[in-house]
């Protein structure tokens, strides 16, 4: 049980981030080019994470990071020589030089490297490590029977 309430909390904070990616649409590739636009929106959706570009998003996996081969909506997608969201098998979400941010087809990247998607264990901590109602009272003092 609670893997899947992980899973269902992962796709949320995936596709929160895609969903953080959208708010910069119309941005000019000049402002924000694809790897900015990934870092931000990762940040934006509440992950602490370090800027990367596109290189080291194919060079390495990121910490927190898990490489998957299925991807979801909301998955980072990694291209040589470029990064976005996956949207879906045709699709992806990125900031291009001749449109700026917005969706463009995943064909005209060329063939797909990897994608990543944040760590299960990640997610695991997150649901952990926020304090319990108990933790807002303070400490329990011992009995003293």
């Amino acid at each position: 049980y609670q893997r899947r309430v992980h899973g269902i909390l992962f796709q949320q904070m995936s596709a929160s981030a895609l969903q953080k990616a959208r708010a910069y649409e119309g941005t000019p590739h000049s402002e924000l080019d694809c790897s900015h636009l990934v870092w931000e929106a990762l940040k934006d959706a509440g992950y602490d994470v370090p800027y990367r570009t596109s290189g080291q998003w194919k060079a390495s996996t990121p910490a927190g990071f898990t490489k998957v081969t299925s991807p979801q909506e909301g998955d980072i997608v990694v291209f040589s020589g470029h990064v976005g969201f996956y949207v879906d098998e045709d699709t992806l979400y990125s900031s291009t030089t001749s449109h700026g941010v917005c969706e463009s087809s995943s064909s005209y990247f060329g063939a797909v490297v990897c994608y990543y998607r944040k760590s299960q264990s990640y997610l695991t901590c997150l649901l952990y490590t926020s304090p319990s109602p108990r933790d807002q009272r303070g400490p329990r003092m011992p009995s003293s029977a």
